[in-house]
């Protein structure tokens, strides 16, 4: 389970490693790739608890929020591993 996260910490790293330049892109970034898949799993998840509160079926909402929620992880992870250095291949530290 991810720990909570220290806002103000994580502020004072963002700006003591990034320009406002850097920063702004990151941000529209994750708005652009992230935030909307997320707010949509959450409002899906009230879509669904309603749904079950009223006895109602639920499996194409609920097919529709695992695609979603596929998306979003899809989406952080090419983020996390596009902003990640490449690793040398084992064949190019022979090479060096």
């Amino acid at each position: 389970m991810p720990k909570d996260l220290d806002f103000a910490h994580f502020e004072a790293e963002l700006a003591a490693t990034f320009s406002p330049e850097q920063r702004e892109w990151i941000a529209r970034l994750l708005h652009d790739h992230v935030s909307g898949l997320v707010t949509n799993i959450s409002m899906q998840v009230e879509i669904v608890t309603k749904m079950i509160n009223r006895g109602m079926d639920i499996q194409e909402e609920v097919a529709s929020l695992k695609e979603n929620v596929k998306n979003a992880t899809q989406h952080i992870v090419a983020i996390e591993k596009s902003m990640r250095p490449r690793r040398p291949e084992p064949h190019d530290e022979a090479l060096a």
